[in-house]
């Protein structure tokens, strides 16, 4: 018997959970805390977001099931010091199930 969630409701425990693969929504933020704090301007979007975290951590943090939207906006590598293959982000780009899917890239200083 499938599941069925309201993915504004249950929001990050679908995906700390494994149920994102039951659990798509129009919209998600994915990432550090950079989509953390985006997601204050977009409470619709589920969210597997998290401060701090580097791209092998979110994996093991909310990669047991994809992320399915229409739309996900991914901010990662600010924390990407310890993986400089960047394994950690290819993981989770593969665990990402959208038609569109945009990074954040922060303007160079």
């Amino acid at each position: 018997m499938a599941l069925a969630l309201d993915c504004k409701l249950v929001g990050v425990a679908a995906l700390v959970w494994g149920w994102a693969a039951v659990c798509s929504a129009s919209c998600a933020l994915v990432g550090d805390s950079i989509a953390h704090g985006a997601a204050v301007f977009a409470p619709h979007c589920l969210r597997a977001t998290w401060p701090g975290l580097n791209s092998k951590r979110w994996v093991d943090r909310f990669g047991r099931a994809p992320v399915q939207a229409d739309t996900v906006v991914i901010s990662m590598g600010t924390n990407e010091q310890r993986d400089p293959a960047l394994q950690g982000l290819l993981t989770l780009r593969s665990r990402i199930q959208a038609s569109r899917v945009m990074w954040i890239a922060l303007r160079p200083q």
